[in-house]
Order: C-alpha cells, then structure tokens, then sequence
C-alpha cells in the first residue's frame, strides 16, 4: 500500500491518551501515560496491512 505521507494527519485523543492517524480503514496508534511534565510512550499498534 502506498501512503501520501503529506496528506497524513495526526489525531490527539486525549480522553483516549493516544495518539491516531487514519488510513483508509486502518488506524494505527500510540499510547501514552502523562504523569506532570513526562510522556511516556506504552503502545504502539500498526494494522498488518501496513506493517513493512
């Protein structure tokens, strides 16, 4: 699958704590906890589809 990575937008969840970009069906994400000033980054989840 090719993918415009200039037409790809990021979507802040906030109440969800990821991040989401929609591709076509798909929707890979990344979680986070925020704790203060620190982000860490727990989960990332790619469809298979767009694994490469």
């Amino acid at each position: 699958m090719k993918i415009d990575r200039d037409s790809l937008k990021v979507i802040h969840n906030s109440k969800g704590q990821r991040f989401e970009i929609h591709i076509g069906e798909h929707k890979p994400v990344l979680d986070y906890r925020l704790r203060g000033e620190t982000i860490t980054f727990t989960h990332t989840g790619i469809p298979k589809e767009l694994e490469g």
